[in-house]
């Protein structure tokens, strides 16, 4: 519809995934993010690498063409599949995926949300060994990712029940040490602190234009040979628009 004005939240919408954002009993969700804009930059990104390499071999360019909701679309799975070949329609289904089974966020003491994934067999009983009921590893009703499936809302009050009990960093403890994975739901507060993101080079501090500190995400992806790097946090408005008209 190249005649048609759009934003990204309109290519977010027929891409698909708006329609599956959300919980069940409530109109389709957003992103907090600009997720369109996101995914349409990283597919360009893609396309122009790849038309450059090409070009190396033929000497030819060539136009990248990208829609913002196709880029969504392409991140949609299975859905057309699901739709034509099994009669399906994904449905929003708030913090959990049908079918997968524990594994979902989880309250704590201390007023935190803890994700929790054990929804693979030998996980989820690592989790009741932890949780101090082993033998729920091979109870019949929650043994099998199929019958874990059939039992998805009482195993999530069942899990829940058990983390409310105790601090958020006891809970961490207990699943890393049972090899369970798990972590805290973060917010910005929580990156900018946490020693993984920083021992990642994950969070930079460059100054602005303006004189402030500015953090903001490190490089992705990292690389052995070649690492990249920001230079600075970004320019004035309109600061090279001399230099390109004129010299480029």
């Amino acid at each position: 519809r190249a005649a048609e004005a759009g934003f990204g939240s309109v290519g977010e919408a027929m891409g698909g995934i708006r329609y599956t954002t959300g919980s069940p009993d409530r109109p389709p969700s957003r992103y907090g993010v600009s997720l369109g804009d996101a995914l349409t930059s990283l597919f360009t990104v893609i396309g122009v690498l790849a038309a450059l390499n090409q070009a190396r071999l033929t000497g030819r360019g060539q136009e990248v063409d990208i829609a913002i909701y196709e880029a969504v679309n392409a991140l949609m799975e299975s859905t057309m599949a699901d739709y034509e070949l099994g009669g399906v329609i994904r449905e929003r289904s708030g913090g959990v995926l049908p079918g997968v089974a524990p594994s979902n966020a989880y309250p704590t003491a201390d007023g935190a949300d803890i994700l929790i994934a054990a929804n693979a067999d030998a996980v989820w009983a690592r989790l009741a060994e932890a949780m101090g009921r082993p033998e729920l590893g091979s109870d019949p009703r929650y043994a099998t990712h199929a019958a874990r499936a059939e039992r998805e809302r009482e195993l999530d009050e069942l899990v829940a029940g058990w983390t409310a009990t105790m601090e958020s960093a006891e809970l961490l403890e207990r699943m890393q040490a049972a090899a369970v994975p798990a972590g805290r739901i973060y917010t910005a507060a929580d990156m900018v602190t946490d020693p993984h993101y920083l021992a990642r080079d994950m969070v930079l501090r460059l100054p602005s234009y303006q004189g402030w500190e500015v953090p903001m995400a490190g490089v992705v992806p990292k690389f052995s040979a070649t690492p990249g790097s920001v230079r600075a946090a970004g320019p004035v408005l309109g600061a090279h628009t001399r230099e390109v008209l004129s010299e480029l």
